[in-house]
């Protein structure tokens, strides 16, 4: 999908491609697949289990994110 905002372009930096041909397509699932190995999956009660202080991170990075 594509988000056509200023928010989206100046604050989220983000880009729209469009790329044919079938290896690319291959190498991106691959890739995607790999990161999966690494995901962890979050549930409602682990999410709130983490404490005031990882919120209180997780609020900081968010207002300081479109300055990195």
């Amino acid at each position: 999908t594509a988000n056509m905002d200023i928010r989206s372009f100046d604050l989220n930096f983000e880009i729209m491609s469009v790329i044919y041909g079938r290896a690319m397509g291959e190498k991106m699932e691959q890739m995607f697949l790999e990161d999966l190995k690494d995901a962890e999956h979050i549930t409602l009660d682990k999410w709130n289990s983490q404490g005031s202080l990882k919120f209180l991170t997780f609020a900081i990075a968010r207002l300081v994110s479109s300055l990195l």
